[in-house]
């Protein structure tokens, strides 16, 4: 059964959880996968809501805006930037994931800033496909460790002392 979301004002349908792969199954019992399925449909939105805002004060037409989300979600695939950096240490995994993907954007928005564009001048998949790049570059994934082994120093140090 499709799932219906709301985005920047407007409803849209989405493919059902069979539809798009996200079922009950080998590895994953009923619940996660609604719950997995629940994901999919909220980065959909997350995702897509600034576009979809953008398209409405452009004055894109319903239908175009509807057609847009409909092949994007044909197409939305879960990603994890920098996945070869995972340790097995899931709250490690998660800090270190978060600041490849941080680095990544950053590289990304001041490539796009020297030419004098945004982020909101690329489309989805360009914005995708590169920050996958710029995150899986073992040099970003090093600078990422060394950010997050500077900032354990510095609140080791911060919070010497500290009784709580």
């Amino acid at each position: 059964m499709p799932k219906q979301i709301t985005i920047a004002g407007l409803d849209f349908d989405l493919p059902s959880a069979e539809e798009v792969g996200i079922v009950q199954g080998y590895i994953c019992d009923e619940a996660a996968a609604r719950h997995l399925y629940q994901t999919w449909c909220d980065r959909i939105r997350n995702n897509l809501t600034p576009i979809i805002k953008k398209f409405r004060a452009q004055q894109v037409g319903e239908q175009a805006i509807r057609d847009h989300v409909a092949e994007y979600a044909a197409h939305y695939k879960f990603s994890l930037l920098g996945r070869q950096a995972a340790s097995g240490n899931g709250a490690a995994d998660a800090q270190l994931q978060a600041e490849i993907g941080a680095i990544a954007r950053d590289y990304i928005k001041q490539y796009l800033a020297e030419q004098g564009r945004t982020l909101a001048d690329i489309s989805d998949g360009q914005l995708i496909a590169n920050l996958e790049r710029v995150a899986s570059n073992p040099a970003t994934i090093k600078m990422a460790k060394r950010r997050l082994a500077e900032r354990r120093r510095t609140a080791a140090s911060l919070l010497e002392g500290v009784n709580l």
